[in-house]
């Protein structure tokens, strides 16, 4: 054999398995691309090929154009043809194209296949999205995370609890939504104390949502001493958690506070927490509120005390408040609170209100005391008045005194009354106040 000849045999010996090799990448390449792509015929006959034979070699194919395109519907055909492979093998691939990812479809995609894996190897880069700037990513993983419970999500949890960036704080306590135990719990009564008062709040829906009790005294001295009346109102919400009645006299301190919202949910907390020591505190600030939400708050918490306070701020309400609503409403606790004499001078004197609705109220209250001088002004009601309704609150009022005595009265009213409608509802009481005192 010449030298011409045994040269070219070495050179194609040395060349074949390169032209192969070449050959091979540039089919999976191609392969990669078709998947990429979707539209290419050969789509559908990739992915039955790779189900059937999962080649490695079109693995880092797919994941370098998973890299160079951005595209929602690529990356997601690229991550559909990767779903065929067993997702431990190729975790590095995986780990990649999570870290890689800043849409949140993608990521949530992601997170949702990888946190079911087996033996799971994507703790890490899962409690990394813990720390994303997109609220429905940092949610899903913490999700993923507290169904897998895995301590090796630890370190890089606490890391955004210790940081000093605010805002990893507040993603760290957003987090324990899903995954707190108590190896949090120090970090998170620690917050409680955070010089950012949103990370102060969110460190208080943590210790709601998580019933960490154990945060009370702390919760306590943000009620005393915080500057800022957005923690204080979160700080009632915790109190009223827990029910916790000792901090009520906390409470019933911020009703007189200058900030409209904190005097609100102050009132609301003494009424739900039933501190009627609070009373007079309440009552009295009907004397110089303006805001109507509070006012109502003030007399819904009255009403649960069954205690008056001070009976100026009812007479306040009753007298000179400009919504028909709330003198209805003060009206109505006047009636309820019977022990006081002085409440029927004060309705009494209220009867001269321009609104319908307000007198039959107070009607309607007076038939509570069952009093003697209470039927005398109803009786003076029905006669004066020009309105049936009003004219009606008080005959049932005096039906609820019940006093025989008043069946003479009512009967002189209807031989003059004029009103048809009127003078059968008499007839029918009358009749039943008889028939009542014969038997």
């Amino acid at each position: 054999m010449n030298r011409f000849c045994a040269g070219l045999i070495l050179f194609l010996f040395i060349a074949c398995p390169c032209l192969l090799h070449a050959q091979v990448t540039g089919s999976f390449r191609s392969d990669a691309d078709a998947i990429a792509d979707g539209d290419n015929p050969r789509y559908s006959r990739i992915l039955e090929y790779i189900k059937q034979n999962k080649p490695a070699a079109l693995v880092p194919f797919l994941k370098d154009e998973y890299l160079d395109d951005k595209d929602f519907e690529t990356r997601i055909r690229i991550i559909s043809a990767l779903k065929l492979y067993p997702a431990r093998e190729y975790a590095d691939v995986w780990t990649v194209l999570l870290r890689n990812s800043d849409d949140k479809r993608i990521e949530i995609e992601l997170i949702d296949f990888l946190g079911l894996t087996e033996n799971n190897p994507f703790i890490i880069p899962i409690a990394e999205k813990v720390s994303a700037p997109r609220a429905g990513v940092r949610s899903r993983a913490a999700q993923v995370l507290g169904v897998v419970r895995d301590d090796r999500m630890l370190p890089e949890i606490l890391s955004l609890g210790n940081s000093s960036n605010p805002v990893h704080r507040i993603y760290f306590l957003e987090a324990l939504n899903f995954i707190y135990d108590t190896r949090f719990q120090k970090t998170v009564i620690s917050l409680l104390d955070d010089e950012n008062k949103s990370v102060r709040i969110y460190a208080m829906d943590c210790v709601i949502k998580n019933d960490i009790k154990n945060a009370l005294p702390q919760v306590k001295g943000l009620l005393r001493n915080d500057s800022n009346f957005e923690v204080k109102k979160k700080a009632i919400a915790v109190i009223l958690h827990f029910r916790d009645t000792s901090s009520a006299y906390l409470v019933s301190g911020l009703i007189n506070s200058e900030e409209r919202e904190l005097r609100l949910e102050a009132v609301r907390a003494v009424a739900e927490l039933k501190y009627s020591s609070a009373a007079h505190t309440v009552s009295a600030m009907l004397l110089t509120e303006q805001d109507s939400e509070v006012k109502n708050a003030a007399l819904d918490a009255l009403y649960v005390f069954k205690r008056p306070g001070v009976l100026e701020g009812l007479e306040h309400i009753l007298k000179k408040e400009p919504s028909a609503m709330l003198r209805v409403k003060a009206a109505f606790i006047l009636g309820e609170l019977k022990e006081d004499p002085a409440i029927i001078e004060i309705l009494d004197a209220a009867l001269q209100d321009s609104d319908y609705r307000v007198r039959g109220e107070i009607c309607n209250a007076l038939g509570n005391f069952r009093r003697a001088k209470c039927a005398d002004i109803l009786f003076r009601v029905i006669s004066k008045d020009t309105s049936r309704y009003v004219r009606t609150s008080a005959l049932y009022s005096i039906v609820r005194i019940n006093d025989s005595g008043n069946i003479i009265r009512l009967f002189d009213v209807y031989t003059i009354e004029k009103d048809m409608v009127f003078r059968m509802l008499l007839h029918d009481i009358i009749r039943s106040g008889i028939e009542k005192n014969i038997r």
